[in-house]
């Protein structure tokens, strides 16, 4: 797959992981296309944000000896989407 050229690619990307994945319920952000939340905060290769109702970063999982302890983010999204 390519990567996209466009914001409106790169949200039907991520709409397509939404469906994909049944999170219809739960909002899901794309980074612009300079990837200036990426920079900001060394999202890549692989972290987890959560974003709260008030715009901020809630709750962050990254990997830690090759694993993620995934709890934390899941018991700040069953808070968060109460």
């Amino acid at each position: 797959m390519r990567a996209p050229k466009t914001l409106d690619e790169r949200r039907a990307i991520a709409q397509r992981m939404v469906e994909s994945l049944g999170l219809k319920d739960v909002p899901v952000l794309c980074d612009g296309m300079g990837d200036a939340f990426l920079s900001q905060y060394a999202a890549w290769p692989v972290r987890l944000y959560g974003v709260g109702r008030d715009g901020l970063i809630g709750a962050i999982a990254q990997p830690q000896s090759a694993a993620f302890q995934l709890p934390p983010l899941r018991d700040w999204l069953l808070r968060e989407c109460a």
